[in-house]
């Protein structure tokens, strides 16, 4: 009697075709979909970069796992990942949680430049590239107030009417912010949908001590001058390069 193959198991032609079938024959199991969605919501992302590449079909659940929460902490990947995601409106319909977090970004410092922080948080642009964030969080790094007057600018107000499902919303920012209600109850107005709002100062070591920060800026762009290289980031961070292409968002 002819051997067969169980249902569902697949076997491989590669190898050689003289062996025989017990030594070329690998198999692939041919789950439906939904024990495939179970078993990629299980799996780390580490995993879900392999799982992309199992299948058309295996591939879209792990894309849309990879891509649901995303967590950015340079300025390079905030650039990179937007304008992959603004490339594909199936993966601008799967990001539902951003957290972008610049706040210890170095080089924001080198650049003396304490505005760029708020073009890459600008929400305009985010809700453009994300209109369907559920939670969003905003960290960014600056001596100075103009995140919190650009938050709730009438451009700023009009972007969170332009997202339809934000429940969480959080921004922080370096230095302490002692009343934050007028912003929060501006933002929940805008926005209906919101559950929790919060605008504040980060409260740790590393934003409790200004003068200490201001102090080692020297020391650090000696530093750099070598130590550029090995980031991988100097070229994208030139104060010569910093024109409207290179901004985050196309800004």
């Amino acid at each position: 009697m002819r051997n067969q193959a169980p249902s569902g198991i697949r076997p491989s032609t590669s190898g050689d075709p003289s062996a025989p079938a017990s030594m070329t024959q690998h198999t692939s199991i041919a789950l439906p979909y939904d024990i495939w969605n179970e078993i990629v919501h299980l799996a780390a992302k580490d995993d879900l970069i392999q799982l992309c590449l199992v299948s058309a079909m295996v591939g879209r659940i792990a894309t849309k796992r990879l891509y649901a929460s995303l967590s950015l902490n340079t300025m390079v990947n905030t650039a990179k990942c937007y304008r992959t995601v603004m490339g594909s409106s199936t993966l601008a319909g799967t990001v539902t949680e951003l957290e972008l977090d610049l706040m210890s970004s170095r080089p924001l410092r080198k650049v003396r430049l304490p505005l760029l922080g708020m073009y890459a948080t600008s929400l305009p642009q985010i809700v453009g590239a994300l209109p369907d964030l559920i939670e969003l969080t905003l960290s960014v790094e600056t001596r100075y107030g103009d995140e919190l007057t650009h938050l709730v600018s009438a451009e700023g107000l009009e972007a969170f009417r332009r997202f339809s499902q934000l429940q969480t919303f959080e921004f922080i920012v370096k230095f302490r912010v002692h009343d934050t209600s007028i912003f929060e109850e501006e933002i929940r107005r805008a926005c209906p949908t919101l559950q929790s709002v919060a605008v504040h100062g980060r409260e740790s070591e590393e934003s409790s001590d200004e003068e200490e920060w201001e102090e080692g800026d020297e020391e650090e762009d000696g530093d750099e001058e070598d130590g550029d290289e090995e980031d991988g980031e100097e070229s994208w961070y030139d104060e010569e390069h910093l024109d409207e292409e290179s901004l985050p968002f196309g800004l």
